[in-house]
């Protein structure tokens, strides 16, 4: 789970450099309709919902030591 996360997070720098602009207040932005549906902002959204979505599931995983 972590070497998917951490490709997430390798594609999400990537429009974060190309856009200037945090993945967080990216997606704050997307969600309320403020940057239109451009194909670079949908795909932005899915890369940072599936590393949202990740992270969540890897707090919630309970520990196995």
């Amino acid at each position: 789970m972590q070497q998917q996360i951490n490709e997430l997070e390798n594609d999400l720098q990537v429009f974060e450099q190309k856009y200037q602009l945090s993945s967080n207040d990216f997606y704050r932005q997307f969600k309320t309709g403020e940057l239109g549906d451009d194909v670079d902002f949908v795909e932005w959204s899915v890369f940072y919902q599936m590393w949202s979505d990740l992270h969540l599931r890897l707090r919630q995983k309970p520990d196995n030591n």
